[in-house]
């Protein structure tokens, strides 16, 4: 049954029928689905951009220039100092890094400009995620 699924999430629309998807204006997709041709601005909400395409969230985006495309993965590298102390370099402009302390759990949120981030700390076993819409959301695990 799942491959029937999976077969029939590949196939075209019937006659008749669209896919759609909603975004908003960074290219995030809202929703997806399939409907009959004469329904689908039933679907148009506020703030969000309907098209006749079909887009998978987790995975796909809207480029206002080339339609939906898949989600670009970060490269990030990744150097570490000694005890506590790492850097992680190649990250995109205004990338979010969410870095979590193994031992105590504790969450530190940080916005990187440059590309570089630096973290130094007395722990020596951290979490890191890295968040940056278009990109697929990274997770590295660091030892020092």
């Amino acid at each position: 049954m799942t491959d029937l699924l999976a077969q029939l999430g590949t196939a075209p629309p019937p006659p008749g029928y669209t896919h759609w998807s909603l975004h908003d204006a960074e290219g995030r997709v809202h929703a997806t689905g399939l409907c009959a041709v004469m329904v689908v601005d039933a679907y148009r909400r506020d703030g969000l951009t309907l098209i006749r395409a079909k887009a998978d969230p987790a995975a796909e985006w809207v480029d206002p220039a080339a339609g939906v495309r898949p989600r670009p993965r970060m490269n990030p590298t990744l150097t570490t100092h000694g005890p506590g102390r790492f850097t992680l370099a190649n990250l995109p402009a205004r990338c979010v890094v969410e870095v979590r302390t193994a031992t105590l759990g504790s969450v530190e949120t940080f916005e990187v400009l440059d590309g570089v981030f630096d973290y130094e700390d007395l722990a020596t076993a951290h979490t890191v995620t890295l968040l940056r819409f278009p990109f697929l959301e990274h997770v590295v695990e660091v030892v020092t």
